[in-house]
C-alpha cells in the first residue's frame, strides 16, 4: 500500500518530550519501544520516521511515513500526538495575467499575423521578456508568448485586425515592464522598455522610511525564510543560513535558486551603494532556504510545512529576532501555526505575506495570530506611468496618490500594510529589479520592525520570550499611520520608522 509523509505533532504546541522517545529501529521503521506509545492499531509496526525537526532529544515533531489506512487510525485514536498533512507554498508575488486561448481561432476564418520587437532605450534586442495579449479582457481570452534572442515574437489574431484590448510585457530582470489598452498592432512593431535606475523614481520605500539613514536596524538579527540569497551581490551582507529543504544539497546551500529571496533581501537590507537603500540596511542578515524545484525536473518551485518548520527552528536556534515569509497559499495548516506560535514564545516575531489572490481572503500562513500579516499598496509616481506597475491601480484610494494594489488579498486578518507595488530592489548578479507583490510588502514592514527593535535597546535586551514578541507587535502598530482605507485592507495603518 502506497505510504505518505505526515507530521507528528504533541496534542497541543510544537515540542513534547514524549516526542524524543519515537525512535528509529530496524529499516527506519520506528522501534518497539516507540510503538507502545501508539494505540494498538492495524498497521503501526509499519510507520518510517523519515525526519525530526531540531535534535532527536529536543522533542520537536517528528516527519513519518505511512500508509492512508495507518493515518486515518492514528487519527480517531491518538490522544497523546496530532497527525498533520504536509502543504505546500509559493512566493507570494503578483500572479501574471493568464489569458485564456482555447477556442480563440474556433468561430473564424481569417487571422492576422504580425511581429513585434522588444528592445531597450539603446534598440538592443530584449529576450525572455513575455507577453500577455488579451483579445477579450472581461472574459480573459487571449494568448502569451515569449521573445526570441532577436527579441522578435509572432503574434497571430483571429479575425481581419491585429487588435489588444490589453497588452501586458513582462520583462527580464533590469527592466521596467509595460501596460497598455487598445492597442492596434501593425505589420512590424516595436516596444521599448526602460533599464531599472534605483534612482530614476522615488523609491517606494521611502513612505516606510528606506533610504532615510543607512545606521538604522543594528543590533538585529533577520531570518529571510524564502528561495535563499544572492551571496555575491555587492549590495547585501549575509551572515550566515541554512538550506532547510532536503533537496540533496549541502545545508550551506542557502544561495538563491530564483531571484525572489534576493529582492527581498534588499529591502530589508540593501545597503544603498547604487542609491538604493532598504529600510534596515545594518540588520545581521540570515538565508533560510525553503524553496526548492520538484523532482519531476519542473521549475515551479515550492516550499512546504516541513522546510519551513525546519527554517523556524533554525533561525531561532540562531539567535533571530524577526523572520520574514514572503510566502502563501494551501488550505489551512495548523502545523505551521504551531511552530510559528513556538518562534513567537521564543521571543522572535513572523511577519508574513498576506497573498496576492485580487481581494481574496487573506492567505495561510498569515491567516493565523501571533505574527503580522501584510497587505499591498502602492503609490503613483513611483514606476513609470506605462510600466506594468500601471496595470495594478485599483481603488479604493487613499492619501497623496495611495492606492490599494489590485492583486492584494482583504480581511479582518490584516494587522499592517506595506508598500508593494513597483518596488525596485536587488537582483541576482548584482543588478535591481522591479517587483510587485505581498512578497514587496512583507520585507518592509519587517524592515520597519526591525528599525524599531533596533532603537529600543530595553525591549531589544529583554528575555525571548512571547512578552518580548508583543511587545515587538505592540510598538509596530503604534507606530503606523492611516492611510485613509479602510481596516480590511491596511489593517491599523501603513508601517513607519520611528
Amino acid at each position: 500500500m502506497t505510504e505518505r509523509p505526515y507530521i507528528l505533532l504533541p496534542v497541543a504546541g510544537f515540542t513534547d518530550k514524549k516526542l524524543s522517545r519515537i525512535t528509529a529501529g530496524t529499516g527506519k521503521r520506528i522501534s518497539a519501544a516507540s510503538r507502545n506509545l501508539f494505540p494498538s492499531i492495524v498497521g503501526v509496526n509499519e510507520i518510517e520516521l523519515v525526519d525530526t525537526i531540531g535534535p532527536p532529544s529536543s522533542g520537536g515533531p517528528r516527519i513519518v511515513s505511512m500508509s492512508i489506512d495507518t493515518a486515518q487510525g492514528l487519527r480517531r485514536e491518538a490522544t497523546e500526538f496530532r497527525l498533520c498533512p504536509i502543504r505546500r507554498y509559493r512566493p507570494a508575488l503578483r500572479p501574471l495575467v493568464s489569458p485564456k486561448s482555447r477556442g480563440l481561432f474556433d468561430s473564424v476564418s481569417d487571422s492576422v499575423t504580425v511581429e513585434v520587437k522588444v528592445v531597450d532605450e539603446d534598440g538592443t534586442p530584449i529576450e525572455n521578456a513575455t507577453l500577455a495579449i488579451l483579445t477579450d479582457s472581461a472574459s480573459m481570452v487571449g494568448f502569451r508568448r515569449k521573445t526570441r534572442a532577436t527579441g522578435q515574437v509572432r503574434l497571430k489574431f483571429p479575425g481581419t485586425s491585429a487588435h489588444a484590448e490589453r497588452l501586458y510585457v513582462y520583462p527580464p530582470i533590469g527592466y521596467y515592464g509595460r501596460y497598455e489598452t487598445n492597442v492596434g498592432f501593425s505589420v512590424a512593431n516595436e516596444i521599448v522598455l526602460s533599464r531599472i535606475d534605483p534612482t530614476a523614481y522615488p523609491s517606494a520605500l521611502v513612505d516606510c522610511g528606506g533610504s532615510r539613514s543607512k545606521a538604522k536596524g543594528k543590533g538585529v538579527t533577520v531570518g529571510i525564510l524564502d528561495t535563499g540569497v544572492d551571496l555575491s551581490h555587492h549590495a547585501l551582507k549575509v551572515s550566515g543560513g541554512y538550506n532547510a529543504t532536503k533537496d540533496g544539497k549541502a545545508e550551506t546551500d542557502f544561495g538563491d535558486i530564483g531571484d525572489h529571496g534576493t529582492h527581498v533581501a534588499g529591502i530589508i537590507a540593501a545597503n544603498g551603494e547604487d542609491g538604493m537603500t532598504g529600510v534596515a540596511p545594518q540588520v545581521t542578515l540570515r538565508s533560510y532556504r525553503v524553496f526548492s524545484f520538484p523532482a519531476n525536473g519542473s521549475r515551479r518551485m515550492f516550499a512546504d510545512t516541513v522546510s519551513i518548520m525546519r527554517a523556524i527552528y533554525k533561525a531561532i536556534d540562531d539567535g533571530c529576532d524577526i523572520l520574514n515569509l514572503s510566502l502563501g497559499g494551501g488550505a489551512a495548516d495548523f502545523a505551521l501555526n504551531d511552530a510559528i506560535g513556538y518562534a513567537s514564545e521564543k521571543g522572535c516575531l513572523c511577519v508574513i505575506a498576506g497573498g496576492n489572490d485580487s481581494r481574496g481572503p487573506v492567505s495561510y500562513p498569515a491567516w493565523y495570530k501571533r505574527s503580522i500579516a501584510v497587505s499591498a499598496y502602492g503609490r503613483e509616481g513611483t514606476f513609470p506611468p506605462d510600466s506594468i506597475e500601471a496595470s495594478e491601480i485599483a481603488d479604493p484610494r487613499g492619501h497623496n496618490g495611495l492606492f490599494f494594489a489590485k492583486f492584494s488579498n482583504v480581511g479582518f486578518e490584516i494587522d499592517i500594510i506595506g508598500p508593494g507595488v513597483g518596488v525596485v530592489s536587488c537582483a541576482p548578479g548584482g543588478g535591481y529589479q522591479a517587483m510587485s507583490g505581498t512578497s514587496m510588502a512583507c520585507p518592509a514592514v519587517t524592515g520597519v520592525a526591525a528599525c524599531i527593535l533596533s532603537d529600543d535597546k530595553s525591549l531589544r535586551d529583554s528575555a525571548r520570550d512571547r512578552s518580548r514578541t508583543l511587545a515587538l507587535i505592540r510598538r509596530l502598530r503604534e507606530q503606523a499611520i492611516d492611510v485613509g482605507l479602510l481596516g480590511q485592507f491596511q489593517g491599523v495603518g501603513a508601517a513607519r520608522v520611528p
